[in-house]
């Protein structure tokens, strides 16, 4: 027999399709554990792979619990490992938040210094020097339980995955084949770096019934029942709006969240706790400013990334 493919893109599909990716995150950190216990059984041990392996580790498992796109792993999963697994698993989102993706805890401290001379010697000054020093990865004790986490994650999350692709194909019993039939088949996206920061869930179609595909679909940022000169009259009167704050070290460092999006709060008492939680040290030199909707609607044109 012959057998070929149809994209069923409905919100149900898409649910089981963040699950799957979800669950090869998590796959992906339990291979990369086991290869680092490989690692430390050599001798010497290679350093640089135990940082570039961890690194891969910390990345890899946090992705599958992030929903800046995806839904991310269910919360239940976490919720039913042991004490000792939910203290490593937030250890690990809280290592990849602010230290891989974001210079933010003391796990990398970059120091001026300058040498001088020690007594009994007349004081002098020496040279300026810089030093450098950062977390180089899991040792042999972490790493060995984070296989577990991932391996008890992995179970679960396959579990949960047959069970949700399993009761979406008997929701499709009840279509007629010829719907089925008429839907597009697989196609290899295109991955350049033209497009590397193009969401995948822009364009995508949303269809108000399952299967069903609007045939002429509107225009591209024009809201559906309001006419182009409606569009632009609405931003008019709204473009000097005040719409919510954001916060500034310089002027090229912006505050973001964990998903390199520009954080806009509804507040500036709000803004100043997300200060304090993500640099208590440093929460008081940030500058807080109005942002106004014609800003917003600019840093959007031009693809910039906000969370709210």
């Amino acid at each position: 027999m012959t057998w070929g493919a149809r994209i069923i893109d409905t919100a149900e599909a898409r649910e089981v399709a963040d699950l799957a990716g979800s669950v090869k995150d998590i796959e992906t950190a339990f291979e990369l554990c086991r290869r680092l216990v490989v690692v430390f059984e050599a001798s010497p041990v290679d350093v640089a792979l135990v940082g570039a392996l961890s690194t891969s580790i910390v990345i890899r498992y946090a992705r599958s619990f992030n929903r800046a796109v995806r839904a991310g792993l269910p919360k239940e999963l976490v919720d039913q490992l042991s004490p000792e697994q939910q203290e490593l698993h937030q250890g690990i989102c809280a290592l990849r938040d602010k230290h891989v993706a974001h210079s933010v805890n003391d796990f990398e401290e970059n120091i001026v210094a300058v040498l001088v001379q020690e007594t009994p010697d007349p004081p002098a000054l020496g040279s300026v020097e810089v030093r450098h020093g950062r977390w180089l990865g899991f040792d042999q004790t972490l790493t060995e339980a984070c296989c577990g986490l991932c391996k008890t994650l992995l179970v679960a999350g396959r579990q949960r995955l047959e069970e949700e692709k399993l009761a979406f194909q008997a929701s499709l019993a009840s279509l007629p084949l010829d719907t089925i039939y008429a839907l597009p088949q697989p196609s290899v996206p295109e991955r350049t770096w033209t497009n590397i920061e193009r969401s995948r869930r822009k364009g995508r179609v949303r269809p108000t019934r399952p299967l069903e595909r609007t045939a002429t679909p509107p225009l591209s940022g024009t809201p559906v029942g309001r006419t182009r000169r409606g569009k632009e009259e609405f931003m008019s009167e709204h473009e000097t709006k005040v719409v919510g704050y954001f916060a500034y070290f310089s002027p090229a460092q912006v505050v973001c969240s964990a998903v390199d999006a520009c954080v806009v709060s509804g507040s500036i008492k709000a803004m100043a706790e997300y200060l304090a939680e993500i640099d208590p040290l440093g929460a008081s030199k940030a500058t807080v400013k109005k942002t106004r909707f014609g800003e917003i609607r600019r840093g959007l044109a031009t693809r910039c990334g906000l969370r709210f």
